[in-house]
């Protein structure tokens, strides 16, 4: 696992960046414009770009970690009022309570790790107050699919049309009795 860790830390950023800032953002349009006024979580938020794109959009309070420093230095540039930090997923998910959970792009680098990718993906789920998304290869996506429902999330949209990034899959929690 060290291993990898030192491979992130020393790589170009556009050795680890998927896909153009368009082609991240893909099928995200739908979920974007429902967040007005929505704090947003990005697990593994890279340079910021989704997150931006939230932020554009009137959602509120923002926070992101990822394991690329480099790329946590762009993401405190683009959005000097989110909560940025430093965190490995292959150590587990942080605490984690926002409307809205990112967890894009995620799932498939910590099974390649032997993380608890299982445990992590449970815990976006369960934190997820209002939306998750989930972007993964197919197989990945699927074993996630068990995960979010089991937290109570229902399956709101997916979206396969990229050729660039993997399928996205939107869930969204049906109102809470309180």
């Amino acid at each position: 696992m060290n291993d990898y860790r030192d491979r992130i830390a020393r790589s170009a950023p556009e050795q680890i960046r998927v896909g153009v800032d368009r082609d991240r953002l893909a099928g995200l349009d739908q979920l974007i414009a429902a967040c007005t006024g929505f704090s947003v979580f990005d697990l593994g938020c890279h340079d910021g770009t989704v997150l931006s794109a939230f932020a554009r959009a009137g959602a509120s309070p923002l926070a992101g970690c990822d394991i690329h420093t480099p790329s946590l230095g762009r993401a405190r540039e683009r959005l000097p009022n989110a909560l940025i930090f430093y965190h490995d997923l292959i150590q587990g998910a942080p605490s984690i309570a926002a409307d809205v959970v990112l967890y894009l792009g995620v799932h498939h680098h910590l099974i390649e790790q032997q993380a608890d990718a299982d445990a992590v993906a449970a815990s976006a789920a369960n934190g997820a107050a209002k939306y998750m998304a989930v972007r993964a290869p197919i197989d990945a996506l699927d074993a996630v699919h068990t995960l979010a429902l089991n937290a109570g999330l229902t399956l709101w949209y997916d979206d396969h049309t990229s050729r660039v990034v993997s399928p996205l899959r939107v869930y969204r929690r049906s109102q809470r009795n309180e």
